[in-house]
């Protein structure tokens, strides 16, 4: 068996090659058997990206990243059990952080794919931790909020705050960084249109089994004080504030998806950065936002 270690310190941190790449590939596996539908299309990108990625290890890095962050969100939405170790999902995003930035023996499936992303970015030329800190960041927010017995509400600012500002830019910088963009001085920023567009059609899409999970990604501020009646004696989302919401947010997404193409014209960016770019992140959302303004 091959061993991969990566030495942060002597002796501090050591992983198997081959019990990593298990680990990722059931946790994708799982995917694909539970939620093929929903995720094919973001899978089939990341099966793919080992032709847009100029890194030899950048394929494999994304795909044991974005294993681990899986793990801890289907844990944190209560689609799968929290390891015993842990007393709640919060103590089980706080652990990961701490691995990620002090190494040691992992104490989880999660950590342990992420000491495997450690010693891949020690091998390649590439540092992608600060860009996984943001989206674990945004999980601890999510495990913070979540109430499945009453979901609470928070103002647009609080959820960008963690969505828009942490969880999409960290993708789409790493991304930036796994392609080499980044090297030209094209940052997250000069990709937020699309990153926002990504967001808004995550908060759409599931919308409803989000509520039911303990979340609501609906603004404080879009409800009125009706809805607000009604959410409090039924513990539902009125249709009407659903349709609403959908068609508003809808027209914001499209809008940003032009002034991104807009933008991104203007850009150097390499052409399989643009073909990344369009099949992983702003094919589905350009799909999604003109079925439900039909």
């Amino acid at each position: 068996m091959v061993v991969a270690t990566h030495r942060v310190r002597p002796g501090q941190l050591r992983v198997e090659t081959e019990v990593a790449r298990k680990l990722y590939r059931d946790v994708l596996s799982h995917m694909r058997q539970t939620r093929g539908e929903k995720y094919w299309g973001w899978l089939l990108g990341l099966s793919a990206a080992q032709f847009l990625f100029p890194e030899k290890h950048a394929s494999e890095l994304l795909l044991t990243v974005y294993a681990a962050m899986r793990d801890i969100d289907d844990c944190i939405d209560g689609d799968a059990p929290l390891p015993r170790q842990y007393a709640s999902a919060v103590d089980y995003v706080k652990s990961a952080y701490s691995f990620l930035e002090h190494p040691r023996e992992p104490r989880s499936r999660a950590e342990y794919l992420l000491g495997y992303a450690i010693y891949l970015m020690s091998k390649g030329k590439f540092d992608i931790a600060e860009e996984i800190g943001l989206v674990l960041q945004s999980l601890q927010f999510d495990a913070l909020r979540r109430n499945p017995d009453n979901p609470r509400f928070f103002l647009g600012d609080v959820l960008k705050k963690y969505s828009y500002r942490r969880d999409i830019p960290g993708v789409v910088s790493a991304c930036l960084k796994l392609t080499r963009e980044h090297e030209k001085g094209i940052a997250a920023d000069d990709l937020a249109e699309l990153g926002e567009a990504v967001q808004i059609r995550y908060n759409l899409r599931d919308l409803e089994k989000d509520w039911q999970a303990g979340y609501c990604n609906i603004p404080l501020e879009a409800l009125r004080v009706p809805e607000l009646t009604v959410i409090g004696k039924t513990r539902e989302l009125p249709e009407a504030l659903v349709r609403r919401w959908k068609a508003q947010e809808a027209v914001r997404g499209k809008e940003l998806l032009l002034r991104y193409k807009e933008k991104a014209r203007r850009l150097p960016l390499f052409q399989r950065t643009r073909l990344g770019l369009y099949i992983a992140f702003e094919r589905r959302p350009r799909q999604y936002f003109q079925e439900i303004l039909r």
